[in-house]
């Protein structure tokens, strides 16, 4: 039931680590929950299996943050901040075309208040406008940009035009 509670919307790969991460650290608390009756252990014992309970279930808590509309944050000298604190915002962002909710318009993240990571932007259609990754606010990698928000006519054109738009940035540093 906890696992349940606890992995709600959360999916992939972060879910099954978070699970497992939870699993042994359950595995180690119920141990010590087994054995120190039988070994005559003092409080200690039941402190430090409350302790790693409890760090078990932050562990697992199958983190990440909720993506943030990025409409709902302020810009203060080319930093997106949360209006409530004035802080750097940190973590996934998005933002929808005003005339379509909840069609994405744009879907990345940010660090201390600058990109950071991939970022996507799409055409009304759903097609990708451009996409490509920042560190710490700087372009790099490839960059990949579709001007058009139709396909062309045939494969040939469109691989013409995906290379045509491709922008080469310096290499991004290991994460």
């Amino acid at each position: 039931m906890l696992r349940l509670l606890a992995c709600v919307g959360t999916s992939g790969s972060h879910q099954i680590a978070n699970v497992r991460a939870f699993d042994i650290m359950l595995r180690l608390a119920l141990d010590a929950s087994v054995s120190a009756p039988l070994q005559g252990r003092d409080s200690r014992v039941s402190a430090l299996r409350g302790l790693l309970l409890v760090l078990g279930l932050f562990l697992w808590g199958c983190g990440g943050a909720e993506p943030r509309d990025l409409t709902t944050l302020a810009v203060v000298d080319s930093l997106y901040v949360t209006p409530e604190m004035g802080e750097p915002f940190t973590g996934p962002v998005y933002r929808d075309f005003a005339d379509q909710p909840g069609m994405r318009q744009l879907e990345g993240a940010l660090e201390e208040g600058v990109w950071h990571g991939e970022l996507r932007v799409y055409h009304p259609n759903g097609r990708v406008r451009y996409m490509g990754s920042f560190h710490r606010g700087d372009r790099c990698g490839p960059w990949t940009e579709n001007a058009d928000s139709t396909r062309n006519q045939s494969i040939y054109e469109d691989l013409v035009d995906e290379i045509e738009s491709l922008g080469i940035y310096p290499p991004c540093p290991e994460r």
